[in-house]
């Protein structure tokens, strides 16, 4: 018989964790290379077209802007150093 007050305790099963689970936070800290790099794209309007003269911006994590002019063709590059 049990008391009205006692709780009533059942055993959990166990089970294990699958082979491919990681014990440890994933980061990708080892595959990040510092060093000068660039972006570059093509800046088009809803029909497709190429649009010159655009003023494509760049802002770094620390505030740092740099910027490119889209060419006749509506492509641009913004060439990227090295953060100290």
């Amino acid at each position: 018989m049990n008391d009205c007050g006692a709780p009533y305790y059942g055993q959990r099963p166990v089970v294990p964790l699958p082979r491919n689970v990681l014990m440890t936070p994933q980061t990708h800290q080892p595959t990040l290379v510092s060093g000068a790099s660039s972006v570059r794209g093509t800046v088009r309007d809803q029909a497709g077209a190429p649009l010159p003269g655009v003023e494509v911006r760049l802002i770094g994590a620390g505030g740092d802007v740099v910027t490119a002019t889209t060419d006749s063709n509506g492509d641009y590059r913004i060439n990227i150093t090295a953060a100290r």
